[in-house]
């Protein structure tokens, strides 16, 4: 234990000494240095003293004699600090046993305990100087002021660590800042060096086992990574989303049960602490998944000034646990195989089998789904999807198990892509509109995502697939839909309206079918197929993550479901699609003598609403990201340039209103400057949005 005044008791003697002044200069040199050794060593003097602490938090005073002379007691003064830092130091050190304070406040304390061992060194050789005769006042003035700057930075080092609290990653942050700082400055480096090198071997003996192991033996929570018990409870609305595995075979638990503690990050780690914190749990999902841990390519760390040095080995390490992780998933758990499976069933690029199903399950789909005395037969639904799926080539799919029919109780609209924990109602026609969800409003697919192969196809993942599955499955309805529209024409009461009704449903099948080939061939082919081309040469796990959702974002986006106002849009034209279908099956639509102005009015409404979907996407295109799908979604839409002319008609005519209302205004007298004003400025602003609608679609 480091002597720190502790053996001080008041001498009675010493009250009856003479004052020092009254000695001659030479002995009151002598005592003075005498005095001097054994305060700067911790032990009280007579003339030189010191008063109890109040706490341990206090600067040690001293006091000398006033008696002294007056050169000799300035010298006192400028070696006295030297004195009251020792004394900070070995407080520090004294209380630091503790094993409450953690691993690295203690390895702190035993490398400045070290120093002191040193410093008492120096302060014996000292002493046998003094007692040959041959240390004045002045040399012992020279040989402390050297000790000044060292003695001071430990103590300061000591004091921000005490007024802060600091232990862990936060400590080593505080000894790397003084390692920068005194830079220039080569024996206090040194010194520094050495303390921030010994402070540093547990915690990164904690990195070591992490990053190479996947363990965490933090037993005083100083470490920057922490494990947290995770307790998942699923809510009904997940549950209606699709089930996975509960325990620790999910995402969510693997992405909660290990989390950075960011006041225990040093700050010469701040770039690479996500690495840092993936190394390890990679680790322990191989190890979950019954693999052996290796540590025999481990490096041993060690502080080093240059922060790139510890990044290097931490890269390495995230490589190897990385690579290994994507080795497992890739060749045990066939990851392309399960992600070719996923694409199939949820993005529809084998559809062979949905008109069969739809043949049998169509009319239960337009049924409720709960709260009405008939509602959607949902063993019956499933049942039809098997069957058809035994007579599609997706029978033969490896993985076909993992994927079942679900009906979940959300609508396409009522959640956006962007925000989906906010479930924005937005307006739509028909069944969207309808406080009661329709069987096909919330058929979706549903998949059993096996542990590891959660860690690709995540929550957020699979909740855009089955926002695609959806959209897609709709498409595939209303074309099921409009075929059947064309055979009934074959009815001899039709008969005689189909030259009239055909085309409007040939139209219908245009819009759908261009639909389709947009999404297939400008988005997910294209997307898919650089998506495996970088899968197959990627090298780490991360690699993978990061491409897969990049490409079911950008396929949500790009067909419009991070878009509110185009989707809304085109849900009204599919389901006004669906509609009309309808009215065109009931034999009674034909019944009335106006059945030809009905189809007439039903075209019109149908071409206005194509025309204001392509005036919108044409506006959007100038600011989304996605601007070339846009492009290439109105090419498909309009490719014979047929809802270019109706805008084009549609701006004319909002011209030639305001044109009018601008003449009518004119005349009215006192009113005619405001009014001319107000017709200028929208005539213009009209003409500006149809000419970039116009040139837009034009230019395709």
């Amino acid at each position: 234990m480091c002597l720190d005044f502790s053996d001080y008791v008041p001498d009675a003697r010493s009250a009856n000494l003479a004052p020092i002044g009254g000695l001659p200069y030479l002995v009151q040199e002598s005592i003075v240095v005498r005095e001097l050794l054994l305060v700067l060593e911790g032990y009280q003097g007579i003339y030189i003293t010191t008063p109890p602490l109040q706490n341990e938090d206090t600067t040690r005073d001293f006091n000398v004699d006033s008696s002294l002379d007056l050169a000799l007691k300035h010298t006192v003064e400028e070696l006295i600090p030297c004195a009251s830092m020792y004394s900070t130091l070995a407080q520090f050190v004294d209380s630091a046993g503790d094993p409450k304070m953690g691993m690295t406040v203690r390895a702190f304390a035993h490398a400045i305990r070290q120093f002191l061992r040193d410093y008492k060194s120096f302060m014996v050789e000292l002493d046998d100087v003094f007692r040959d005769g041959q240390l004045t006042i002045q040399r012992l003035h020279s040989q402390m002021m050297p000790l000044f700057p060292a003695l001071e930075m430990m103590a300061g080092i000591v004091q921000t660590v005490t007024e802060g609290k600091l232990r862990g990653g936060a400590l080593l942050s505080a000894l790397h800042d003084r390692v920068v700082r005194f830079s220039p400055k080569k024996e206090i480096e040194q010194l520094v060096l050495h303390v921030v090198t010994a402070t540093a071997v547990p915690f990164l003996r904690m990195l070591s086992k992490w990053i190479y192991e996947g363990v965490v033996e933090d037993p005083h929570r100083e470490f920057m990574v922490c494990i947290y018990n995770v307790e998942i409870k699923r809510s009904k609305q997940q549950s209606d989303k699709g089930n996975v595995n509960t325990g620790i075979h999910t995402c969510a638990y693997w992405e909660n049960r290990y989390k950075l503690v960011q006041t225990m990050v040093p700050d010469f780690m701040e770039e690479y602490t996500e690495k840092i914190v993936l190394c390890g749990k990679y680790l322990n999902i191989i190890r979950q998944c019954g693999e052996e841990i290796s540590v025999a390519d481990a490096s041993p760390l060690a502080y080093n000034r240059d922060p790139r040095h510890l990044q290097m080995l931490v890269d390495d390490a995230f490589t190897m646990a990385s690579g290994r992780l994507l080795t497992l998933m890739m060749e045990s758990e066939d990851l392309i195989t399960r992600l070719r499976s996923v694409k199939h069933f949820f993005l529809l690029d084998h559809d062979d089998f949905i008109a069969e199903f739809l043949s049998f399950a169509a009319h239960e789909l337009t049924l409720p789904l709960s709260g009405q005395v008939v509602t959607v037969n949902k063993p019956f639904v499933y049942s039809a999807f098997e069957d058809a799926l035994r007579y599609s080539t997706l029978y033969h799919d490896p993985y076909k198990k993992m994927m079942k029919p679900t009906f979940s109780k959300f609508n396409i609209l009522q959640i956006h892509a962007k925000d989906r924990k906010n479930h924005n109602q937005i307006s739509s026609s028909s069944s969207s509109s309808s406080d009661i969800l329709l069987g096909m409003d919330s058929f979706s697919m549903n998949c059993e995502i096996q542990f590891p192969f959660c860690l690709i196809i995540y929550d957020e993942a699979k909740f855009h697939y089955q926002m695609l599955f959806k959209l897609f499955f709709r498409l595939k309805l209303i074309e099921y839909h409009l075929s059947r529209v064309r055979m009934n024409c074959k009815d001899p009461i039709c008969r005689q309206y189909k030259p009239y009704c055909l085309p409007f449903v040939h139209q219908m099948r245009d819009f759908i079918n261009s639909l389709q080939q947009y999404f297939s061939a400008e988005v997910i082919e294209p997307l898919w197929h650089a998506m495996m081309q970088q899968i197959r040469t990627a090298k780490t796990f991360d690699e993978v993550f990061v491409l897969h959702r990049e490409f079911i974002s950008t396929c949500a986006n790009d067909c419009f479901l991070g878009d509110r106002d185009i989707l809304s849009q085109l849900y009204r034209l599919l389901d006004g699609c669906l509609k009309l279908s309808a009215d065109l099956m009931d034999p009674q639509f034909f019944a009335g003598d106006d059945c030809l102005a009905k189809i007439d009015k039903m075209r019109a409404r149908f071409t206005h609403r194509m025309v204001s979907l392509l005036e919108h996407m044409s506006n959007t295109s100038e600011t989304r990201e996605f601007e070339g799908r846009l492009l290439s979604a109105m090419h498909r839409l309009d490719y014979n340039m047929f809802y270019t002319v109706k805008l084009a008609e549609r701006v004319r005519e909002k011209a030639q209103s305001n044109s009018h209302s601008s003449h009518a205004s004119t005349a009215a007298g006192t009113l005619s400057s405001h009014s001319s004003r107000t017709s200028s400025h929208q005539a213009p602003a009209s003409r500006s949005v149809a000419s970039l609608a116009i040139g837009t679609i034009s230019r395709n």
